[in-house]
């Protein structure tokens, strides 16, 4: 942001949220086979009549600002005071806009239909670990958590896999342009994970026939028309319908993915040689199982990556939208293009464990396994091959744990592909 927009910037959030010209609009979130609401999605915004103050704008003022987190807070409770005077938003779950700073500010959630923050899934992986705890630390206060912009870059899917959201809300391009190759694995991935967990996908701006058409082409089963137009009259389906199918995730583990892992499935025993052969084929899985793909590994030492494991973390990174590589000493490898390097200290139960997880928009696998003690030069682990979505991703929040940041270098390649 240049100095002249960002005093052009401060002046309008000065007005916006100090001399109340804030604005809130809301619009139901319409059921397309019934026409029932199921819930209210709730905006902030500025004047209609000025530019720079649309939802957007507002979003990008906050999320830019140097407190987005006092400002996201503010703009929340001025949307639920809103709120409190509209019967249908009394009757239905409320959907916000919200910022992960602005929900290390929130209170437990009271009486009555459940309220689902909205973060920006384009930026929900640029700081796992923060991510993590804080909206871990939203649902233990009743606090729903769901993503929107899902399908604007593959980098969204991954973050649907980690955060397992309660809602989505699909990005514009993809209702635009449902042929591209990210939108159809958007398709598939939302489509798998609402299987699966029960999630509820919306598409917005819905306001003809022909943007339902693509909303209903693209798997959303939520409208929600634009909100600068007026909203036409419907009936609550009551505070249950919206959420009644979701299972919320499992809360972020302290536990290594092998302890996850062994609690569920009786473990096996193998030597180096056929840990090795199955972590290659793992890799040859996700390099086929689209660009949105996530992989994360942890290499016990860093004495354990090769030249020829580096070059292939390498192309991996060229491929798919994130890949982690954590093993104590890690910081001596130096940097590894588009692979996400982390060091890891002594105690760490993870330097004792070789894990290899892949997060795909239709599929997912864990490779966990555990040195055994006293097994001398020929090496043997204990060890958990799993492709239940529920422990990967498990597993996968646990690795995350302890990335703090993801630098701009370290991005996978493919998450700018635009299809």
């Amino acid at each position: 942001m240049t100095q002249q927009n960002q005093v052009s910037g401060d002046a309008l959030l000065e007005r916006l949220f100090r001399h109340g010209d804030l604005r809130v609009s809301s619009r139901p979130l319409v059921d397309l086979d019934s026409g029932q609401a199921l819930a209210v999605r709730v905006l902030t915004h500025g004047s209609r009549d000025l530019p720079g103050q649309d939802v957007d704008d507002v979003r990008r003022l906050v999320a830019s600002s140097e407190d987005p987190g006092s400002l996201d807070a503010t703009a929340r409770a001025r949307a639920l005071v809103h709120t409190a005077a509209d019967p249908l938003a009394r009757a239905v779950p409320q959907v916000l806009d919200a910022v992960l700073p602005g929900l290390s500010q929130l209170d437990p959630h009271g009486p009555g239909p459940a309220t689902v923050l909205l973060l920006d899934a384009t930026q929900i992986l640029d700081r796992p670990a923060e991510m993590l705890r804080l909206v871990g630390s939203a649902r233990s206060q009743g606090w729903q958590v769901g993503l929107r912009e899902v399908g604007a870059d593959p980098s969204t899917l991954g973050a649907v896999a980690v955060v397992e959201p309660a809602l989505m809300v699909l990005a514009g391009s993809v209702l635009q342009d449902p042929t591209s190759e990210l939108a159809t694995e958007t398709i598939q991935a939302t489509t798998a994970y609402c299987h699966d967990g029960g999630a509820v996908l919306v598409a917005e701006d819905v306001d003809d026939a022909e943007a339902a058409a693509a909303a209903v082409a693209a798997g959303a089963t939520l409208v929600a028309g634009r909100h600068d137009r007026p909203p036409h009259e419907v009936v609550p389906a009551g505070a249950e319908a919206l959420l009644g199918s979701f299972r919320a995730p499992l809360p972020v583990p302290h536990q290594s993915p092998f302890d996850l892992a062994a609690r569920q499935h009786l473990p096996r025993r193998a030597g180096r040689e056929t840990l090795l052969a199955l972590t290659l084929q793992l890799e040859r899985t996700a390099t086929t199982a689209g660009r949105s793909t996530m992989v994360l590994s942890a290499f016990q030492d860093a004495q354990n990556l090769d030249r020829a494991t580096v070059e292939r973390y390498s192309d991996l990174g060229r491929r798919c939208s994130l890949v982690l590589a954590v093993a104590r000493g890690m910081s001596a490898v130096g940097p590894v293009p588009h692979v996400v390097t982390t060091d890891l200290h002594a105690s760490d139960p993870l330097v004792q464990e070789w894990t290899v997880i892949v997060l795909a928009p239709t599929s997912q696998a864990l490779l966990a396994t555990r040195e055994r003690p006293g097994s001398g030069s020929h090496r043997s682990f204990d060890y958990v091959l799993a492709f239940d979505r529920d422990l990967v991703a498990h597993a996968a929040r646990s690795v995350l744990t302890r990335v703090t940041q993801v630098a701009e270098h370290e991005r996978g390649a493919a998450r700018g592909w635009d299809g």
